[in-house]
């Protein structure tokens, strides 16, 4: 329905699922999980541009072409916002959709989408919503998927094993790379911050799954993470490739005017015939 609810990195797959402790990397060491550890726990105390490709993905329909995108996110307040370069479809370009990103709301400026007149975002609790998880299964994890907040708190409270990889230029900057294993139902256990509720949601989904995912991590000389890749291996979610800069600038974020919102509630068959029968279901 929305197509950036489908553009999921797979962030939120970073272990094996069905609730299984992923086995420990080959060769991987302690001392190397820790300082991949406490470079995302430093990251996530900072504020940063993001840019992000995924590659390979089936998100937006047969053609697996590639899905661009960029934003700015404040990472120690859990909030942030990205435009997403939708592909091609049928040589017809769709356009950019818009995403803000609360703790526990988010806010979609979807494309191919009809709304009522008025109206260009749609809104939607990601936090304690019944009405959310029962109408839309896997909006959570999904919204999530495109929060680099949920990839670093997974680096940050469930790495297992790492193995370094050697050093590696990224733009200007000297990387350690580091590939590793991340242990889901730690990170869950260990959450924290005012995005725990709904990294906590989507992080529950991917441990019912089935999936298990590989990071590969790049960790600058100053002990951030500026650059991780996640691969799923038979699915078609593809290969996202996220990249970390400008840390420290400045990162506003603000609500869309309330006039041209609607609540994700009134797309429902429910509350369509609401609003028909003149109910009020524009979250504003």
């Amino acid at each position: 329905m929305i197509g950036l609810v489908a553009a999921t990195w797979a962030l939120a797959a970073g272990g094996a699922g069905n609730g299984t402790t992923p086995p420990a990397l080959r060769g991987g060491d302690a001392a190397a999980a820790r300082s991949v550890s406490d470079a995302a726990r430093r990251t996530l105390s900072l504020t940063a541009h993001v840019d992000f490709t995924l590659q390979g993905a089936q998100a937006f329909g047969a053609a697996r072409a590639p899905v661009f995108g960029q934003g700015s996110f404040d990472l120690r307040a859990g909030h942030g916002k990205e435009i997403i370069d939708l592909p091609e479809a049928k040589h017809q370009e769709h356009g950019n959709e818009h995403a803000i990103i609360l703790p526990d709301r988010v806010f979609l400026q979807p494309k191919g989408t009809r709304l009522p007149r008025g109206k260009r975002w749609v809104s939607a609790a990601i936090a304690g919503s019944e009405s959310v998880r029962t109408n839309f299964p896997g909006f959570v994890s999904e919204v999530e998927g495109v929060n680099p907040i949920l990839a670093l708190s997974e680096l940050a409270w469930g790495t297992r094993s790492a193995r370094p990889m050697g050093e590696e230029l990224i733009g200007h900057a000297v990387t350690e790379r580091y590939r590793l294993s991340v242990d889901l139902a730690r990170v869950l256990s260990a959450l924290t911050g005012p995005s725990a509720n709904a990294l906590g949601q989507a992080i529950q989904d991917a441990l019912t799954g089935s999936r298990a995912t590989i990071l590969d991590v790049w960790v600058d000389r100053t002990g951030r993470v500026i650059e991780f890749r996640t691969g799923t291996q038979g699915s078609g979610d593809g290969e996202a490739l996220v990249r970390l800069s400008s840390f420290g600038a400045n990162v506003s974020v603000s609500d869309p005017p309330s006039s041209r919102v609607i609540d994700i509630s009134a797309l429902t068959p429910s509350g369509e015939r609401e609003n028909n029968g003149g109910g009020d279901s524009d979250g504003g």
